[in-house]
């Protein structure tokens, strides 16, 4: 068996995936090395929100700027993805509606202050006290169709391959060349290799420093409950509704730092769909469809690290620490780090994701 590749990637989740079929496509062969998880821990706490504005602001910056480059690939992305797989996953280009509770000292005027024409066009949701702020070219995804149609599009390039293992240790890194050994004793070799395997990061023994990956478990729930086409995803505080198209409703997410389990807290849970229900009352009545529990990789400063480290060989790099927003900056990721293996000028990654930034005193 061949054990040696151009490029190894430690993590199949929706990173990992996206940044091989980019790599594939420049005709490479690339080695995805994934623990095995059929939904990875942060695709499945993802929402697949792509809300850059929302997440980020209006600030420039250089993960806003990601974010606004991220998004505009998007589209185009799922249609590949839906046109080579027959795997829709489910893109839904109808902006986001933020709502935002007023000061308890400001004035309480019976109707939003802003935007109210989106008072006529979503009836069924409660305004009362609230601000709101639409951003119509704004989006989101299925994570888990998403992830299923990458991994059905790689298994289409000849140049890639899928092992299920885990990585234990980086055995050798100069230069020009890495190698991994897997709890099950085997070795692969590459001539990079990248770390995108979010919270598992820290399980992997290296001769170089990593950076700091703070667990974030999020919980949430979906709910049956049918929207009208166009319906946006809708936030407010610490809840958010993203309708799908097969008729759930996904309500997310809390926020656990530090914690990596898995387990559900029925009292999290409750207190979601009680936030959520204030928002939308006709959810009263809604039948749950599940409910579950993922782990964001998060970072100290909520930036992800991409690129390579001053404290690792040249060749390592890193697409890890996306925190919540993995699936908007996906497609910027795998560019980003497509650029530094097969550009032979490769731009600048931006400093604010070095992933050595968290480790300078």
């Amino acid at each position: 068996m061949e054990t040696r590749s151009d490029v190894t990637i430690i993590g199949g989740g929706i990173i990992g995936c996206t940044l091989a079929d980019t790599l594939c496509q420049q005709s490479l062969s690339v080695r995805i090395i994934d623990a095995g998880e059929e939904v990875p821990a942060a695709t499945h706490s993802a929402a697949g929100m792509l809300a850059p504005s929302a997440e980020f602001g209006s600030t420039d910056n250089p993960v806003t700027a990601m974010g606004l480059a991220s998004l505009e690939a998007w589209p185009a992305l799922a249609e590949r993805l839906k046109a080579i797989t027959g795997i829709d996953p489910d893109f839904r280009p109808f902006g986001t509606l933020t709502l935002t509770r007023r000061d308890a000292g400001a004035p309480c005027p019976s109707q939003p202050t802003r935007q109210p024409k989106a008072i006529t066009a979503y009836p069924d949701l409660d305004f009362t006290g609230l601000d709101t702020d639409f951003v119509a070219h704004e989006a989101q995804i299925d994570p888990v169709l998403t992830l299923r149609a990458l991994r059905a599009v790689l298994s289409t390039h000849k140049t890639f391959t899928w092992t299920t293992d885990q990585v234990s240790s980086v055995i050798e890194a100069t230069g020009t060349s890495a190698s991994v050994q897997t709890r099950t004793g085997k070795r692969y070799d590459a001539g990079a290799l990248v770390f995108a395997n979010g919270a598992g990061l820290s399980r992997i023994d290296t001769s170089f420093e990593l950076p700091t990956i703070v667990p974030v478990k999020g919980a949430a729930l979906a709910l049956e409950h049918p929207l009208p086409v166009g319906f946006p995803v809708v936030r407010s505080g610490a809840v958010y509704l993203c309708p799908r198209s097969d008729g759930r409703l996904i309500v997310g997410a809390s926020e656990q730092p530090g914690d990596a389990s898995l387990t559900v807290d029925a009292a999290i849970i409750d207190d979601l769909r009680q936030r959520a229900t204030a928002l939308l009352p006709a959810l009263a009545s809604s039948h749950e469809h599940h409910r579950w529990a993922g782990v964001r990789p998060g970072t100290p400063d909520h930036t992800p690290y991409i690129g390579r480290s001053d404290t690792a060989p040249p060749s390592i790099l890193f697409a890890v620490g996306h925190y919540r927003n993995g699936i908007l900056l996906a497609p910027e990721t795998a560019r980003l780090i497509t650029d530094q293996l097969c550009s032979p000028s490769p731009g600048p990654v931006p400093a604010a994701f070095a992933p050595h930034r968290a480790l300078t005193p």
